[in-house]
């Protein structure tokens, strides 16, 4: 059985795609799969038993985690409400030498995201960027640019 999902998320050109998921999504208990992208997930009501790997987190409403690529994750919901945001992280490389090694760190594990975002900065980037996604008001991927960078 292989769990790697190849589904593309947003466009070839704007690789960031906003799910937002209740009880009547048809993927409201995520099934355990990993992808070359990013995630981030924000629980807006109840609670999700997130795996990670094989470690649990059971986040709560206003909680936010960060999936890194290559992360095997599912999630389990108890009278939930929550979204993700999945991206391509290489897609914010820019020539730029310092940034882009620091991106491709992450990209290759050298260096990681706290898997729990507590930050009040953090959390104000991430609102933001789930704002931007949401609306997606002229000139958006402005705001979503800036605010992972940001994170």
């Amino acid at each position: 059985m292989s769990y790697n999902e190849t589904k593309q998320h947003g466009t070839a050109d704007f690789p960031f795609e906003l799910y937002e998921i209740d009880h009547t999504h048809p993927k409201y208990e995520m099934a355990m799969h990993w992808h070359y992208n990013v995630e981030i997930i924000r629980v807006k009501k109840g609670e999700l038993l997130i795996t990670l790997d094989n470690k649990k987190i059971l986040a709560k409403k206003g909680d936010i985690v960060f999936v890194n690529s290559e992360t095997l994750h599912g999630a389990t919901p108890y009278d939930c409400k929550y979204d993700c945001v999945v991206f391509n992280l290489a897609f914010l490389k820019t020539g730029n030498v310092a940034c882009d090694s620091f991106l491709d760190s992450l990209l290759n594990h050298n260096a990681v995201v706290l898997e729990k975002i507590t930050s009040l900065a953090g959390k104000t980037a991430i609102n933001k960027l789930f704002s931007a996604l949401k609306t997606r008001e002229n000139g958006f991927q402005f705001i979503v640019f800036g605010a992972v960078n940001e994170l």
